[in-house]
């Protein structure tokens, strides 16, 4: 998140670094716990697909309210 345009490049991440950005040390649970919630996360992150298709010369227009 902190690089200028991170989906150009790859990069590491490591569960410690998110631990800390989220302020997250500071709460008493175990760090398995807190391993455990980014993993599930991190796999509905990656399960996420977004597909937006342009239709060239498309002329019907729908109207939603």
């Amino acid at each position: 998140m902190k690089q200028e345009k991170p989906w150009e490049s790859k990069f590491n991440l490591k569960a410690s670094d998110i631990i800390q950005e989220f302020g997250w040390e500071k709460i008493t649970k175990p760090k398995s716990e807190k391993l455990l919630e980014i993993a599930t996360t991190a796999f509905a992150l990656d399960c996420l697909i977004v597909k937006a298709v342009w239709v060239e010369g498309e002329t019907k227009r729908t109207n939603y309210r």
